[in-house]
């Protein structure tokens, strides 16, 4: 494999999630375009400081003198560039080529995260000092947990992504169930900081913030579904009742307009798209299905336009 191969991948799948990019940068039926969230802007915050200490760290080592040091490329055959033959280029192909040079960066890669994560693990450990008045103490047992946390993470990632045969598609399912996991622990945690009133202030504080991200993802599925197929009134209580109640954060002792005691119920074997389904009419159940498969068929298309293979789960873009 060339060298012009190997340093292009990161590139490549890049272009994968460019194209892919329709399926995930729908705004939501109901919000205006490019509209963010407060968890969005506070994420792409903690990804532009990354992205600043990795450039910082690249600075450094030109400073050093690496580049002036490093050795003579010799031009070999294997360096000649690629052409284009015209046919789709696999991912998963380019990926498991790759990972021999992944391997050799790792050690890099997880020093420019640990030295990424610092600033906002320091950012977060802050926030949650003022809004429950953690002493420094308390303050070191967090940020002690939360590192330990991120290292986990990271090994966990680490090893999905180098273990033999993975895929891309494993590779982003992994990513996006670290993502969703990334405050789990810490609520039982801080049950071991707090105490009396702080303890009892920190647990409804985190559930009414549990109860408007379930909401606000509820509604979300509820109004892109409506967009699609015009629902009723009663179908839209039913799907955010459905979407509330499925939600991994969702917890009975909730207060959420609109979740009853019988609301959004969902039967016993049933998933959440199952019984979301079960709502629609027949009409709308088609209108639905010839929806998805646009959305799939102006993927497809986005990945080939770029010379790439679609991947087998194009529903791994999709933000539902």
């Amino acid at each position: 494999m060339s060298p012009d191969l190997r340093s292009g991948f990161l590139v490549l799948f890049g272009a994968a999630l460019g194209a892919g990019g329709f399926w995930l940068s729908q705004p939501a039926p109901g919000s205006r375009a490019g509209e963010a969230t407060p968890g969005e802007i506070a994420l792409q915050n903690k990804l532009d400081n990354a992205q600043a200490r990795i450039s910082s760290l690249q600075m450094d080592l030109k400073k050093a003198g690496v580049a002036a040091t490093a050795t003579p490329v010799v031009e070999s055959s294997d360096d000649k560039p690629i052409k284009d033959d015209g046919g789709e280029l696999d991912l998963n192909d380019v990926f498991k080529e790759s990972k021999p040079l992944l391997r050799r960066f790792a050690p890099i890669l997880e020093r420019m995260r640990r030295e990424g994560q610092k600033g906002a693990l320091d950012a977060r450990v802050k926030d949650l000092a003022a809004k429950y008045k953690l002493n420094e103490s308390q303050q070191a047992a967090v940020k002690r947990f939360l590192e330990d946390k991120a290292d986990r993470d990271a090994a966990l990632m680490q090893s999905v992504m180098l273990a033999k045969g993975t895929s891309l598609d494993q590779i982003m399912t992994a990513g996006q169930l670290a993502a969703r996991s990334q405050n789990d622990g810490l609520d039982a945690f801080m049950t071991t900081v707090l105490t009396g009133d702080e303890l009892k202030n920190y647990e409804n504080t985190r559930l009414a913030e549990r109860a408007t991200s379930v909401t606000n993802e509820a509604n979300h599925r509820m109004e892109r579904l409506n967009a699609v197929v015009a629902l009723d009134e009663t179908q839209k209580d039913k799907i955010f009742g459905i979407s509330a109640r499925s939600h991994k954060d969702y917890d009975t002792g909730m207060k959420i307009d609109g979740v009853g005691s019988d609301n959004g119920a969902i039967a016993p074997g049933q998933s959440r798209d199952e019984a979301i389904l079960a709502v629609l009419t027949p009409d709308q159940r088609q209108k639905y299905e010839a929806d998805q498969t646009r959305r799939r068929d102006e993927a497809t298309k986005r990945f080939r336009d770029l010379g790439i293979k679609p991947p087998a789960n194009l529903d791994l873009f999709d933000n539902q």
